[in-house]
C-alpha cells in the first residue's frame, strides 16, 4: 500500500511498507481513507492503528507547518513529511502558493 496526496494538481506517493491483498482491503473505510479487513488476519486492527497514527501525526505536521510558514507547502515539503525527513526550505520562503489551498488527506491505496 502506499499513501498518495494530491497537491497542486501533484500526486506525491508514499509507501506504507504494509502489504495485503486486493480482498483484505476496504477502500470505504475509515472515513474513506481506507483500511484492513477482518479477512487480513489477527494484525488487522494493530495495522489500521498504526497507518492512522502516521495519517494522523503528518496531518498535524502538515497544519503546524503552515502556521509558522502561511501558504508556502510545496510538494517538496509534502514529500519531506511523508519519510519522515522535513525539508529546510530552500527558497527561503520567496514561493507563495495561493491563499486558497487544502491539503487532501492521505488515502491509502493498494498498488497492484
Amino acid at each position: 500500500m502506499s499513501w498518495n496526496i494530491t497537491w497542486n494538481r501533484q500526486i506525491i506517493r508514499k509507501t506504507t511498507n504494509v502489504f495485503v491483498k486486493v480482498a483484505d482491503w476496504n477502500q470505504n473505510g475509515n472515513q474513506g481513507r481506507g483500511e484492513i479487513r477482518v479477512s487480513y488476519g489477527s494484525e488487522f486492527k494493530r495495522l489500521n492503528q498504526l497507518l492512522l497514527s502516521r495519517v494522523e501525526r503528518i496531518d498535524s505536521q502538515l497544519a503546524e507547518y503552515n502556521e509558522k510558514h502561511p501558504n508556502q507547502i510545496t510538494a517538496d515539503v509534502i514529500s519531506g513529511f511523508l519519510s519522515d525527513k522535513p525539508l529546510s526550505r530552500r527558497d527561503q520562503g520567496k514561493i507563495l502558493l495561493n491563499s486558497h489551498w487544502s491539503v487532501f488527506l492521505p488515502i491509502i491505496q493498494e498498488i497492484e
